[in-house]
């Protein structure tokens, strides 16, 4: 029987105490904090300047697109119907990815592809044989390459997701549901049918795919205890391999789109928590391992399988099971990860078109990683991602390790010892640890070793912790 959050001494009290305004850490440094001088010219220099012998690479393709607009989201996306428009879109994207191409020295194999939005599924399938087509002349893709995709369930079709796996060899698929009651996604501009998700899901099940995700959001306007108990329900009939669990954050003067939302509609913060804390319950109950932060797998799946190995990696897709990759991304406001360094694109469809017909990276800002962003980053990563700290491991391509890594988490030994004496964390003569406990709380142990909010300088907006 898996062990309660009350079992585990995690009581409302003690998640109010630690439900702070802080990053989630899908990069260190994180956004707010990376210059605009680091433009398409400083970029271009850095890809120019890749060695020959590079890692494997993960690509990500933002397609912006949704014919309709959800009032909860906070993504980047483009609302429209307009015939040709994203035809449009994937010309320019083919030269934005020859553009990259000509700048990298190395021939990286690509291990992981993962397709975004926006909505990818509003692609019609030629558009996107033609898009899977241009990257693989582009990149030299492994034949076990993961191969991810985000859809629609609305507009999804058993063809089309046949159409997929067998065509072009999707092995992941992601399906956003959010919460099953037809008074909720009223509220929120998204109305979308318990039947079309389980049939979506099953067909991704029947014709092969390896791996099904569910993305849910708690704290919704209109969302009741009894309401999201049944959306729960289903959701563990439904049974995906895994689950995202995303905390609802509500920042109307942010996101132009959340000021359709009632405020007066939303749940009280004493359920939004007990929401949190009975399906977490419910679900590790059921069978789903919790991996951190909002991530829940079955235990034979990947996700799972890399938290065990030591192998998972948090990007700007939340948790990823590929560790030792670089990563480029494609399409607005896309950002790439790569051989230590953070670039974005612009945001502005029209901005992007213009500055790649003009032969420019569409860069408008990032951040080149010094030595000391490296080691943090790493430290970071290895305790939201593994639990555990050495003091004697070595960040990848630094000489830093022992003393160093040992220095620089004892600095902090007085933000530390409140964490230690609520059982969130331990540590040795050989590493910092995490607890079970403490896994609930992972962003606020990261925080400890972030250089860039100390001082207690906060003023970025971050969502909450919990």
């Amino acid at each position: 029987m898996a062990t309660t959050l009350r079992e585990l001494g995690i009581t409302p009290e003690k998640i109010r105490t630690y439900d702070q305004r802080i990053p989630r850490y899908t990069s260190y440094p994180t956004a707010p904090y990376w210059k605009e001088e680091v433009d398409q010219e400083v970029w271009s220099q850095h890809l120019e300047r890749t060695p020959k012998a590079a890692k494997p690479l993960s690509l990500y393709v933002h397609i912006p697109f949704c014919g309709k607009r959800c009032y909860f989201c906070g993504c980047n996306v483009i609302i429209t119907r307009k015939a040709g428009v994203s035809n449009a879109y994937l010309d320019i994207l083919a030269r934005e990815v020859e553009l990259v191409k000509a700048k990298l020295a190395a021939d990286q194999p690509v291990v992981q592809l993962h397709l975004g939005g926006g909505t990818p599924n509003y692609l019609s399938q030629d558009e996107m044989s033609h898009m899977i087509g241009m990257l693989k002349a582009a990149f030299p893709f492994e034949p076990d390459a993961e191969l991810s995709i985000e859809v629609d369930p609305r507009i999804a079709t058993p063809d089309y997701i046949r159409f997929l796996h067998d065509v072009h060899g999707f092995n992941r698929i992601s399906f956003g549901v959010q919460d099953f009651s037809a008074e909720v996604q009223e509220s929120i501009g998204r109305e979308q049918t318990r039947d079309i998700t389980f049939l979506n899901v099953e067909t991704a099940r029947k014709v092969g795919f390896e791996s099904v995700n569910i993305d849910l959001i708690y704290g919704l306007p209109k969302q009741t205890l009894e309401s999201w108990r049944q959306t729960i329900d289903d959701i563990c009939e439904l049974r995906p391999d895994r689950i995202a669990l995303y905390n609802f954050a509500f920042l109307p003067d942010k996101l132009r789109n959340q000021k359709f939302l009632d405020p007066s509609l939303l749940p009280e913060s004493a359920d939004k928590l007990r929401m949190f804390v009975e399906t977490h319950d419910r679900l590790t109950r059921e069978g789903w391992e919790f991996i951190g932060m909002d991530h829940y797998a079955l235990k034979d799946d990947s996700l799972n399988q890399a938290r065990n190995q030591g192998t998972l990696r948090r990007n700007f897709m939340g948790y990823t099971t590929l560790r030792g990759t670089d990563l480029l991304s494609f399409g607005v406001s896309s950002i790439s990860d790569y051989q230590g360094a953070f670039g974005q694109n612009v945001k502005k469809l029209s901005t992007y078109k213009n500055m790649i017909l003009n032969g420019e990276l569409p860069i408008e800002r990032g951040m080149i990683l010094s030595d000391e962003d490296r080691v943090r980053q790493y430290m970071i990563e290895e305790l939201m991602c593994n639990g555990y700290l050495s003091f004697e491991s070595t960040p990848e391509g630094l000489t830093e390790k022992g003393e160093g890594i040992r220095r620089r988490v004892f600095e902090q030994e007085d933000k530390l010892v409140p964490l230690r004496d609520d059982d969130l964390i331990s540590w040795d003569e050989k590493g910092l640890s995490v607890t079970e406990k403490g896994r609930m709380f992972l962003r606020n142990i990261a925080v400890v070793f972030d250089t860039y909010l100390s001082g207690g300088d906060r003023s970025p907006v971050f969502s909450r912790a919990v």
